[in-house]
């Protein structure tokens, strides 16, 4: 009890994982049928809600494997590809659609974390609202470490990229989390990557 108490002081939220269970160790590849994908059913491999999106829909070349490992008991979900400058703006995108019941807990969510590690390069974790049309989501951006780290983000924290169309924060509009590739994209001819996520975790 007295561990309880104190952990309610020092985080003064109920914390939701989004953690689950499913197979690990496989490399997941284009070709297998999505489901829970509203926009991209059937491009790509959807694993308990996770999946990703290249950039060939706007004449990219950029690659990406998902592999599904364990780290510490949890699922995780290693992305490991690489960007081309095929397209204006390349990028790589680490999508998760949540069932309904954790959607009702976004759009409450009081702060949002998750585990990482990678290649040091910097990322950004997307808030994605349905009133955002133009792909200038709210986002906070980081970096992947080498070392497994712990990412938290307060929901004031997020901001929309200049060259997009204002829109409130709007939690009740939410509709997924994603992760994206930066800037450092658009700089190489062939830039790799590798960023391993996992234990997503909702602060109430």
């Amino acid at each position: 009890m007295k561990k309880f108490v104190v952990l309610c002081l020092v985080l003064c939220v109920m914390v939701f994982s989004c953690a689950s269970g499913g197979g690990k160790g496989e490399a997941i590849g284009p070709g297998v049928p999505a489901v829970g994908d509203p926009e991209h059913a059937g491009d790509y491999p959807v694993v308990d809600g996770w999946t990703y999106q290249l950039d060939e829909g706007d004449g990219g070349s950029s690659t990406c494997t998902m592999t599904v490992i364990e780290i510490d008991g949890l699922q995780a979900f290693n992305f490991v590809g690489y960007t081309t400058t095929a397209a204006q703006w390349p990028y790589v995108n680490f999508e998760f659609y949540p069932d309904a019941a954790t959607v009702d807990n976004f759009r409450s969510a009081k702060a949002i974390s998750f585990m990482v590690k990678g290649d040091g390069r910097e990322y950004f974790f997307n808030y994605q609202i349905s009133s955002v049309t133009d792909w200038a989501w709210h986002r906070f951006a980081f970096r992947a470490p080498a070392e497994a780290t712990r990412i938290t983000i307060r929901m004031d924290q997020f901001m929309q990229p200049s060259w997009g169309t204002w829109r409130r924060m709007d939690q009740t509009r939410f509709m997924s989390a994603g992760w994206c590739t930066s800037s450092w994209a658009y700089d190489s001819p062939q830039a790799n990557y590798e960023i391993t996520l996992w234990d997503l975790q909702i602060h109430l």
